[in-house]
């Protein structure tokens, strides 16, 4: 390793009238001194952010249905099959903070083609809200991290990102520590939507883990009052508990107030 880094000082001095940060030899320097580490595993790495044993492969967009019609979503993705990769993934970024994982997640996401031809037909990207207690807490929400990384990379083509067009109001309790039927009473009321950026819109509503469906349900309908055309949810992943939730869909959705047509 000495004689490597000895040649890469060799290197920078054959070419010290170049941009000192710009150099590969001094990139390469810097990588032998601070080398990369895996954000999630922590393993030593030369050039990337994710190793091979936490990468969770390539995106590919699939589509699912909810059988239930009273539903306020148009239309339902996800990028990610549900994966224990994908899961540490969404994880590492909220709760260690990786916020250097919105980046990667946005680079992997933006390869598949039918995504972005999905966010160019759309009007508004929204993702949904944290509440205040956790924003707070977290200092960022994760899904609007995503979501600018992918608009920065393809700025000219998407339409705008809006982080005030839905307002979490705030949950009773944590939702990740509630199961089943808590999950849907919980989220009642939680959202309210600014009717006059949202008018005739056709929005994106971006969600990191939909698992029960309530938070993107009540999410949506808040948008749909408001006066948005149709809201389409894109999610990383679809837990694998999704299905067992659709009865209490059923149910849930019963006690809210008809769709408007």
């Amino acid at each position: 390793m000495l004689s490597r880094v000895m040649t890469i000082v060799h290197q920078f001095h054959s070419n010290r009238n170049m941009e000192l940060s710009n150099t590969p030899c001094m990139r390469e320097l810097t990588s032998l001194i601070f080398p990369y580490h895996c954000l999630i595993c922590k393993r030593v790495l030369r050039s990337r952010f994710i190793c091979i044993s936490c990468h969770p492969g390539l995106p590919r967009l699939t589509k699912y249905k909810d059988e239930q019609n009273q539903s306020a979503i148009y239309k339902r993705y996800f990028l990610w099959p549900y994966s224990k990769k994908i899961l540490n993934l969404i994880r590492t970024l909220k709760y260690q903070r990786q916020q250097r994982l919105a980046q990667e997640i946005a680079k992997l996401s933006i390869q598949d083609a039918l995504l972005l031809s999905i966010l160019e037909d759309s009007d508004v990207l929204i993702p949904v809200p944290s509440p205040r207690k956790t924003l707070f807490k977290r200092g960022f929400n994760q899904t609007a991290c995503i979501l600018h990384q992918i608009r920065k990379a393809h700025i000219e083509h998407l339409p705008p990102l809006s982080l005030t067009s839905l307002i979490h109001r705030g949950y009773k309790q944590n939702q990740a520590s509630l199961r089943g039927h808590q999950r849907f009473a919980n989220v009642a009321n939680s959202f309210s939507a600014n009717s006059k950026a949202l008018s005739e819109k056709r929005v994106i509503l971006f969600d990191d883990v939909v698992t029960s469906g309530a938070t993107a349900e009540l999410a949506a309908r808040a948008l749909t009052d408001a006066g948005a055309s149709q809201v389409i949810l894109l999610s990383l992943t679809l837990s694998g508990s999704w299905r067992e939730f659709s009865w209490m869909r059923s149910q849930f959705l019963r006690t809210l107030h008809p769709l408007s047509d």
